[in-house]
């Protein structure tokens, strides 16, 4: 099976009801922001995209139901459906598996079971454990422990240590045969539903299914604490600041915009592009550098490339870096500042769709000074696209 047979159904199970009490922040940490959206977005995006999987169930509690769903309503997600929480990880996971039974089409053949704050899952590696649940019954990523495991009596004093090879730490996506881990639950005592937290283990004590066990990568850690928020920002941000698209209908440059698209291939993996459709159609760039000059009488107009763009195309998932770039003599430079890029209502319009719109006029001279612009300029898009800093957009930057 290859992940996308039409014989297998797959759905997934995603339970996203705890408090993060460790965390202490004013709100679960599932609903704290990262880049601008709820982290368990971010999870979502990996799941919503891979076409295999039927339905992702995302399980909250009551309480927080009504922003759960504001949020998977903006994001436009196409099959996320949303189920309560119980007042245990194990209960608020039979939640999930019990509205996936109730299905008119039955439930699937494979369930995915991932921690909504795990936002760094490949789909290679969804397809892979799912894969291993097909032949074995159930299947999970685990990782080499880090530290040792100590046992503690119950005066605080070192009973056992565990040989650290022997053993490996349980991580998410796990994938279970739904038929098996279903009846396992069904099976759970009491006990095991109110304090039980291993999906594996419920499967091998309740249905006999011993699990396979893969090795995982090392980006499936779990967001629990304030620096773990801060770490996978930092690793969103580095992936998001890899690739750049060069906008520009000139084909031959000189000067400093010659020094501009050479420095920035220099530090991006640079695409280019004549006209917004590449832009509109584009999904895996997210930082697009559009070039105008102001002796160029045919060149595309800011304003009106970005409401086109944005007729054709919201990037609903993550923010989208746009640098409107103007080249200008010095002695034009002043009389432009106000008419470019765009004002500042559309730039704001421009951000609920996902696109983070900013200004920058660069000294069109030549020699030293030019150089110097240049320089200066390379230092506020790069400054732009790594931060991603949603209160600047529609800021105008001269160099």
């Amino acid at each position: 099976m290859d992940g996308t047979h039409v014989g297998i159904r797959v759905s997934a199970v995603l339970p996203a009801g705890g408090c993060g009490e460790r965390l202490r922040a004013p709100k679960p940490k599932q609903f704290c922001s990262l880049l601008g959206r709820a982290l368990f977005s971010h999870t979502l995006i990996a799941f919503d995209s891979v076409p295999w999987i039927e339905e992702v169930v995302v399980v909250v509690t009551a309480e927080h139901t009504n922003e759960a769903r504001s949020i998977l309503k903006s994001s436009r997600f196409t099959k996320v459906t949303l189920a309560q929480a119980g007042s245990s990880r194990h209960r608020s996971i039979l939640s999930g598996l019990n509205l996936l039974s109730e299905r008119a089409s039955g439930p699937p053949d494979v369930v995915i079971i991932h921690d909504a704050v795990r936002p760094f899952v490949e789909t290679e590696t969804m397809m892979a454990v799912v894969n291993a649940a097909m032949e074995c019954g159930a299947a999970g990523v685990v990782r080499p422990l880090v530290s040792t495991v100590v046992k503690v009596d119950g005066k605080g004093f070192l009973e056992d240590s565990l040989e650290r090879s022997k053993y490996r730490a349980s991580e998410m996506p796990q994938a279970f045969r739904f038929s098996i881990i279903h009846d396992a639950y069904l099976k759970c005592s009491e006990y095991e539903l109110d304090f039980g937290t291993e999906c594996l283990h419920v499967a091998l004590k309740y249905a006999g299914a011993r699990s396979r066990l893969l090795p995982g990568s090392q980006d499936l850690w779990k967001v629990t604490y304030k620096k773990d928020l801060h770490a996978a920002e930092g690793l969103m941000k580095d992936a998001l600041a890899k690739d750049m698209c060069w906008l520009c209908q000139k084909d031959c440059l000189c000067g400093p915009a010659a020094e501009l698209k050479s420095a920035l291939g220099r530090r991006f993996a640079l695409n280019e592009a004549r006209n917004s459709t590449f832009m509109s159609e584009q999904t895996s760039v997210f930082n697009f550098i559009c070039v105008q000059f102001a002796d160029q009488k045919q060149g595309l107009e800011s304003a009106a490339l970005l409401k086109e763009v944005l007729e054709h195309k919201q990037w609903r998932h993550l923010p989208v870096v746009l640098i409107m770039v103007l080249f200008a003599h010095p002695s034009l430079l002043s009389g432009l500042h106000g008419a470019f890029p765009c004002d500042r209502s559309l730039a704001l319009s421009a951000q609920e769709k996902g696109v983070l719109v900013y200004g920058l006029m660069i000294n069109s001279s030549e020699g030293e000074a030019g150089q110097e612009a240049v320089s200066r300029a390379m230092g506020v898009v790069e400054s732009l696209v790594e931060s991603r800093d949603g209160r600047l957009v529609g800021q105008l930057f001269s160099s």
